[in-house]
């Protein structure tokens, strides 16, 4: 049989469109599990030790199609207990869609006193479906109900006010989800592997320290994301560093760590002093300094008019050096212009003053390029 919803009347033509609550029920019922919403108290039952009663927190539930809201806490009354035996009501939420009810509402169904009692059994019929809320266990021969003596029943289902098919979610899965997550540091710790990044192979978030083998930096420590690949042989790892705007990353190709490549920073860069040689001489106040940022590799410097064309003049450090061999041209600092040439070799680093077009010329030696 063909069903179809929602759609409006036509009376010009004489098509009146009818619907009763069970159609909206059911229509909603395809988009909504039967549980409790996850808002405010979620319908927990408490118990204050002064009377026979338990409180109902506020909450909102939803069973087969049909809401239920409790605005505010509500009381029940426990039955007085046995004398000798203890027993085990149950506090359930009802749906009863009987002709003279139609309705949820929260109830206590009675137990039965045995010296080994036992909950009642929720009902599920045609007409009635109860939810459990709590197991209540009535002490023999006392007066009251504590807190302690409350069991929750309430399925690890919360529904989540949306409808869109994504947002279920159940307790239980969150709870384990958010171990789960724990174990690879995502959350509110990290994993501290402190030591020696170069052997992590689980995936998640780690802290570091400048002491530690492998770090980007031993300037200070931070946070490193690692990120496994198919095998241990080839992970890619992402560092931030504390206190500074500074990210890092590299990877594993055959189990060989590629150096730390510097990709986001805002801090001023380090200077690294270039050693001269072979008679070299820096003019006062511009020693030859690298600096790296990224891949960028910056030279910065001026040679005295005493270095000699041909002179080689310094060993550029390994991870500093270009992709191939640089040749450039560059300048002395007078108003004349006076050019000059310098090479640098991609293998070994070494640094060549070529030739000047003035003997006594001082040489200007920046310039910036990308390591191989």
């Amino acid at each position: 049989m063909e069903n179809y919803y929602f759609f409006d009347s036509n009376l010009a033509i004489g098509d009146r469109r009818l619907y009763s609550a069970a159609d909206w029920s059911k229509v909603l019922s395809k988009f909504l599990e039967s549980g409790i919403y996850n808002e405010a108290d979620n319908l927990a039952v408490t118990a204050d030790g002064t009377k026979m009663a338990v409180t109902v927190g506020a909450g909102v539930a939803f069973i087969e199609g049909r809401m239920y809201e409790n605005s505010e806490p509500l009381e029940l009354r426990i039955d007085a207990a046995e004398a000798s035996l203890d027993r085990i009501d149950l506090v359930v939420l009802r749906l009863d869609m009987t002709e003279q009810n139609r309705y949820i509402k929260a109830f206590v169904v009675k137990g039965t006193a045995a010296e080994n009692p036992v909950s009642p059994v929720p009902v599920d019929n045609t007409f009635i479906k109860e939810i459990p809320l709590a197991e209540v266990r009535v002490i023999r021969a006392k007066s009251t109900i504590d807190d302690a003596e409350i069991t929750d029943r309430r399925n690890p289902d919360f529904v989540d006010p949306f409808t869109d098919g994504s947002r279920i979610s159940t307790l239980e899965r969150d709870s384990a989800t958010y171990e789960w997550v724990k174990k690879f540091g995502i959350g509110n710790s990290v994993v501290n592997i402190t030591n020696n990044l170069d052997t992590i192979t689980q995936g998640g978030l780690n802290s570091w320290s400048a002491a530690s083998i492998g770090a980007p930096t031993t300037l200070g420590g931070g946070q490193l994301l690692h990120l496994p690949g198919n095998n241990v042989n080839y992970q890619t790892q992402l560092a931030l560093r504390d206190g500074v705007n500074a990210a890092y990353y590299r990877n594993k190709n055959n189990g060989v760590w590629e150096p730390w490549r510097k990709i986001i920073t805002d801090e001023p860069p380090t200077w690294i002093n270039i050693p001269l040689q072979n008679g070299a001489v820096a003019v006062p106040g511009h020693l030859l300094y690298v600096t790296k940022i990224g891949p960028i590799v910056i030279i910065r410097g001026q040679l005295d008019a005493a270095t000699a064309a041909g002179t080689n003049f310094a060993t550029l450090f390994a991870g500093y050096r270009p992709i191939t061999t640089l040749m450039y041209l560059t300048t002395d600092n007078s108003i004349n212009l006076h050019l000059a040439k310098i090479g640098i070799n991609p293998s070994t680093g070494v640094m060549t003053l070529h030739g000047k077009s003035v003997s006594a010329m001082s040489v200007w030696v920046n310039c910036a390029f990308v390591a191989g």
